[in-house]
């Protein structure tokens, strides 16, 4: 994964998960945490939920902070870019749908699901 000239292996084991903060929160109400190699152009090699938003599509749908995004509509998130990861989730007009398969963060079910982009954030 790429990363930054001069930064070692050391120092990236260090930093703290990235948290996709963009646009604050999805128009799903939740925010995107993966890891800290994506905010520099590298491979998604995993995506969870951060915050969820009280009464947003992604709280209705029971999604919690710490599930796991396994894939979005039928494409794993290892086949997906940051762009399009962005374009998926914060950059969609209200109204529109997205199809996730989750894993539960204590259970370790898997769990399919629809969100639909809303306007529900947190207050800016």
């Amino acid at each position: 994964p790429a990363k930054p000239p001069g930064i070692s292996d050391e120092a990236i084991a260090q930093l703290p998960k990235f948290e996709v903060r963009e646009a604050a929160i999805s128009n799903f109400g939740m925010s995107i945490v993966t890891n800290r190699e994506v905010l520099w152009g590298g491979d998604i090699t995993w995506m969870s939920v951060g915050t969820v938003v009280p009464g947003s599509s992604a709280a209705v749908a029971g999604l919690k902070t710490g599930d796991r995004i396994v894939l979005i509509g039928d494409v794993s998130i290892l086949k997906i870019d940051r762009a399009a990861m962005l374009h998926t989730f914060f950059e969609v007009p209200v109204g529109t749908r997205v199809k996730l398969l989750t894993r539960d963060g204590k259970t370790r079910r898997f769990r399919q699901l629809e969100l639909v982009a809303n306007a529900k954030r947190l207050p800016s």
